[in-house]
């Protein structure tokens, strides 16, 4: 009877999240007045996300009965990512709170953003990143300005993204077969400077070897003279 219980919390859990829409964030994150989330940008996170932070603070305060205080984190401050809804500004790779919330393990070459409502161990989480810093507040400002519809959004990168992105691929994989590159010439043995090596260097002399009939008979010698 308790696990039908519990089963059934669940579900009735899952429910609330998915029935929240990133069209009103406050309805997921502001409850009787309260802002109930910590908006959270990574230690290493660029300008762009404080400010986003900033913007997404700013928006939340406006249904809120008090100040906004105390919301705004870094991931370092950050104890326990289940103690409290959360809104995490970052990728996966640069915030460890968005990477738990997405149980992500894949890599880093992200071609598109992500805005997305999580609901983890009885909580609620909204994990937004994108593939740059100017999309970054984009993305933040399309919240707080009520035009994104869903529990779950991808953001498109702009053309001049798309450019950015496949520079730094070129540039990823000429450095790759760089180190590559370099890595077969170490691993080659340099012949020639052996071969020389063994050329310059002067034969020893070889030692003066005496057989034993040798050196009696100069004894003999030594006696009759």
């Amino acid at each position: 009877m308790k696990k039908t219980i519990s089963f059934l919390m669940m579900v009735v859990i899952a429910s609330m999240v998915a029935a929240y829409d990133l069209s009103s964030i406050e309805e997921a994150f502001v409850d009787e007045g309260k802002i109930s989330a910590y908006v959270v940008v990574a230690d290493q996170g660029t300008a762009a996300d404080v400010l986003a932070q900033l913007d997404i603070i700013n928006y939340l305060s406006r249904f809120s009965d008090g100040p906004a205080t105390g919301i705004g984190k870094l991931v370092s401050e950050i104890d326990d990512i289940y103690e409290k809804d959360i809104i995490s500004i970052g990728d996966p790779c640069i915030s460890e709170i968005t990477k738990d919330i997405m149980d992500y393990g894949g890599d880093c070459d992200f071609e598109e953003g992500l805005v997305k409502f999580y609901g983890k161990k009885g909580k609620t989480q909204l994990v937004i990143y994108t593939v740059s810093e100017k999309s970054i507040r984009d993305a933040a400002a399309s919240l707080t300005q009520n035009e994104i519809e869903g529990d779950e959004a991808i953001i498109k990168p702009t053309a001049e993204e798309i450019e950015a992105i496949k520079k730094r691929e070129q540039e990823s994989l000429m450095q790759r077969v760089q180190q590559n590159t370099n890595q077969t010439q170490n691993d080659t043995p340099d012949i020639f400077n052996a071969s020389e090596s063994a050329e310059e260097q002067p034969a020893e002399p070889e030692p003066a070897v005496k057989s034993w009939w040798t050196t009696i008979r100069g004894w003999f010698r030594g006696l009759f003279r």
